[in-house]
C-alpha cells in the first residue's frame, strides 16, 4: 500500500505544483510553452496557462520529493515529464475542441496526467491492475477536488 500512497502523492505533486507557482510567482516567469503561436487550425497549440514556469517546478518538486520519500529522483523525473507531456496533449486536444485554456474537462483533465505517468513507472512500483485503478480514481478525484478548491481561491484573490 505504501507504493500507492507514494506514487499518488507523487503524481498529485507534479500536476499541482504548476498551479501552486503561479500562485506563488504570479505573472512572472510565465512564459506560454507555445509561445503563442497558432495551430493550423488557428487555435492556440496548448495555450497560455501551459508554462515554462509550469513545467520548470514540476520538475524540481517532484523529484525533491521523491528524493524526500526515497523514491530514486530519475523515477520522480520520469513522473513529472510523462504528467506533463499529457497534461500538454489533453491541453492540446482541448483547444482542437474549442475548449478555453482553464476550462474544466473532467476526464480528459485527469486520465493523459496520471495514465501516462502510470505505464511509466509501473515495473519500480510494481502495480497490479487494481493498485492502477486505485490510483487513477484517487487522482481523479483528488484532482477534480483541488482544482475546484484552487479555481474558488483564484477567483478570490483576482488570479487568471
Amino acid at each position: 500500500m505504501e507504493h500507492i500512497s507514494s506514487l499518488l502523492l507523487l503524481l498529485i505533486t507534479a500536476n499541482s505544483t504548476p498551479v501552486l507557482a503561479k500562485l506563488f510567482f504570479r505573472n512572472h516567469f510565465d512564459v506560454p510553452l507555445d509561445r503563442n503561436k497558432l495551430f493550423y487550425d488557428d487555435k492556440p497549440f496548448f495555450g497560455h496557462t501551459k508554462t515554462i514556469r509550469g513545467i520548470l517546478s514540476s520538475l524540481f518538486f517532484t523529484s525533491l520529493l521523491a528524493l524526500a520519500i526515497g523514491v530514486p529522483v530519475a523515477i520522480g523525473v520520469l513522473i513529472s515529464c510523462s504528467a506533463m507531456t499529457g497534461d500538454l496533449l489533453s491541453s492540446f486536444i482541448k483547444r482542437r475542441l474549442g475548449i478555453p485554456s482553464s476550462n474544466s474537462a473532467p476526464v480528459l483533465d485527469q486520465l493523459p496526467e496520471s495514465l501516462l505517468p502510470l505505464l511509466m513507472v509501473n515495473s519500480y512500483f510494481s502495480l497490479s491492475w487494481s493498485d492502477a485503478v486505485i490510483v487513477l480514481l484517487s487522482f481523479f478525484i483528488a484532482d477534480l477536488v483541488l482544482s475546484y478548491l484552487l479555481a474558488r481561491f483564484y477567483e478570490n484573490v483576482g488570479i487568471r
